[in-house]
């Protein structure tokens, strides 16, 4: 399948580590979204992005935001136990997106999603695991997406609390104009001109 034939897919965002983290040899993660959690997506018929796949210059937080709410699903890698993956997940649970939670087999239980059904994957990414992987996430993804819209796959549905919205007639990328606004205004203050 050519990229332009992927991108006419439903888009799949993925939430994981992006830097190396400690622990783990240099450049680890990139090899895990190479190798195992991009073939899943792919195979599951989704096209997969993340955050570090944009080059144009953007407030990134803002952008990750955007790419969460617009996603028709997301797999969300809670490896390492990284915060800013712990934040995105919470955002994604706040608007009640499917996700698909994975980790490796070296990261201990997350005590606030343990209850959420996860798989595993082989830390070592040996070739014959990584095949099984992406066969698990694969179906995880398929499986995850035709659920029907009243499942629990987020933590804030289950406590029954009101989950978020874009409101009507109102886009994110207007959100993101807003911050991009406030963040150039915000640098041209003389006061905090040094």
């Amino acid at each position: 399948m050519t990229q332009q034939a992927e991108k006419q897919n439903p888009k799949c965002f993925v939430i994981m580590p992006i830097s190396d983290a400690q622990g783990y040899e240099i450049g680890h993660f990139g090899r895990v979204y190479e190798h195992i959690i991009k073939p899943a997506i792919i195979s599951a018929g989704y096209y997969p992005t993340r955050a570090d796949d944009t080059t144009k210059t953007d407030y990134i937080v803002v952008g990750i935001i955007q790419q969460i709410v617009e996603s028709e699903i997301l797999v969300c890698d809670i490896s390492a136990r990284n915060s800013n993956v712990m934040y995105e997940l919470g955002i994604a649970h706040a608007f009640n997106k499917k996700v698909v939670l994975i980790k490796d087999n070296a990261t201990e239980k997350v005590f606030d999603v343990q209850g959420l059904r996860y798989w595993e994957y082989d830390k070592s990414l040996r070739i014959d695991s990584v095949h099984k992987d992406i066969s698990k996430i694969t179906s995880s993804i398929r499986d995850t997406c035709n659920a029907s819209d009243d499942s629990m796959n987020s933590i804030v549905r289950l406590a029954g609390i009101k989950t978020a919205e874009i409101p009507q007639g109102q886009t994110i990328s207007e959100v993101s104009q807003f911050f991009s606004a406030e963040y150039k205004g915000w640098l041209t203050k003389p006061s905090l001109i040094h």
